[in-house]
C-alpha cells in the first residue's frame, strides 16, 4: 500500500547533482555579459563564457579551468577590462588572459605556484 502523495521517483539525488550546471560571477562589460559555468560532465571544470549580442563564446576552452583556490570555493576567479578577460587557472593558480574580440587561445601572464592564491580579480 502506498501512502497518499508518496511514490517511487525515477529522479534521485545522483541524477539531479550530475546533470546540474552551476552559474556564478555574472558581470557586464560595455557590450557583453560574462559568467562562469561549472560543467559536471567535464569533471567539474569551470569555463568563462561571453555573450555579446546573439554570439555566445567560450573564452576558456579545455583544459583551462577558471577557478581560484582562494577559500577553495571561488574567491573571484576572473575580471574583464582593456579588451581582455583575466582569470585564475585552477591547475597551477596562474593568471591568464584571453582577448575578448579575437579568437585566440588564453595565455599565461603571471605564474602561480602551490603557495600562492589569487582571487577577487
Amino acid at each position: 500500500m502506498t501512502t497518499a502523495g508518496a511514490w517511487r521517483s525515477p529522479v534521485d539525488a545522483d541524477l539531479v547533482a550530475t546533470g546540474s550546471k552551476g552559474y556564478s560571477e555574472l558581470r557586464a562589460s560595455e557590450d557583453a555579459l560574462h559568467w562562469l559555468e561549472s560543467r559536471p560532465e567535464e569533471g567539474g571544470r569551470t569555463t568563462l563564457l561571453r555573450l555579446a549580442g546573439d554570439a555566445l563564446r567560450e573564452l576558456t576552452p579545455a583544459p583551462f579551468n577558471a577557478r581560484s583556490r582562494v577559500h577553495e570555493y571561488g574567491g573571484g576567479a576572473y575580471c574583464v577590462g582593456d579588451g581582455c578577460a583575466y582569470f585564475v587557472d585552477f591547475a597551477d593558480q596562474s593568471i591568464c588572459a584571453v582577448a575578448l574580440h579575437a579568437a585566440s587561445p588564453p595565455s599565461r601572464v603571471l605564474a602561480g605556484d602551490a603557495k600562492t592564491r589569487f582571487g577577487d580579480l
